[in-house]
């Protein structure tokens, strides 16, 4: 099956299933899911999750949320570093077609070859980013831009 048909049958699903909980579902509820169809549709990606946006003792940072695969999440990514940071500061998505090939890549392990990040909005404040991570380099292109930004808009539902 190609890329976009996964994606769009993923989307479904996800529909589906939050037709039946919204608006009740939490945050972390909807996040959980997400990670869950995304990582069991695509075997190229070997992590899929969130980092939440805290303020801790009056700074900004990103601590991990939940998360899919089998590497272990780096626990706090701080504002404007790494590719994490890098796309809740600068309020954008960051493609990134081969991680040794970006300056101040923080690597969470060793697998990781290249990486999308996407923010996610709560009105106009980042609150979050979804970091997705492949075993191959250019595993990445704008179908995965497009559909995983159309996919967070189930974040909309949450409380």
């Amino acid at each position: 099956m190609a890329k976009d048909q996964k994606y769009e049958d993923v989307y479904n699903r996800l529909a589906e299933f939050f037709s039946h909980y919204s608006p009740s579902l939490d945050r972390i509820a909807i996040m959980a899911t997400i990670n869950s169809l995304v990582k069991s549709a695509f075997p190229s990606i070997i992590f899929v999750g969130f980092y939440i946006v805290r303020e801790v003792e009056g700074d900004l940072r990103l601590e991990v949320g939940p998360y899919q695969g089998p590497v272990l999440a780096c626990a706090r990514i701080y504002m404007g570093k790494g590719v994490c940071g890098t796309s809740a500061m600068e309020r954008r998505v960051v493609m990134v077609p081969d991680v040794t090939k970006f300056e101040g890549y923080i690597a969470c392990d060793s697998e990781t070859k290249s990486e999308l990040v996407i923010p996610v909005f709560k009105g106009d404040d980042v609150m979050a980013v979804l970091d997705v991570d492949a075993v191959e380099v250019n595993y990445f292109d704008e179908v995965d831009k497009i559909w995983l930004g159309k996919i967070l808009e189930f974040l909309r539902i949450s409380n």
